[in-house]
């Protein structure tokens, strides 16, 4: 469990948390502390979501847009690949 937590975690609270666990701390509340440090990582990015939600066009113009740009940068990259392998 240690591992999931330093993705989640700065050096110095994952430092904590495997004294913590060294220390008897048990598996159910080690669990615990990774629901809370997840709810903590994630919590802006869902908050932005449900935002998003709210505004569906929005969001879809924002989908659009970005699908604008990665087909333009695909289509650069595979002119490239196409000249690579000898089709152009």
């Amino acid at each position: 469990m240690y591992q999931i937590h330093k993705l989640l975690l700065t050096k110095e609270e994952a430092k904590a948390l495997a004294d913590d666990y060294r220390s008897g701390l048990s598996y159910g509340d080690a669990k615990k502390k990774l629901l809370t440090a997840f709810l903590d990582h994630f919590g802006p990015m869902r908050a932005k979501r449900a935002e998003l939600a709210k505004k569906p066009a929005e969001a879809e113009a924002m989908l659009m847009e970005g699908a604008k740009k990665a087909s333009g940068i695909a289509s650069k990259t595979m002119e490239r690949v196409r000249k690579a392998v000898g089709l152009r």
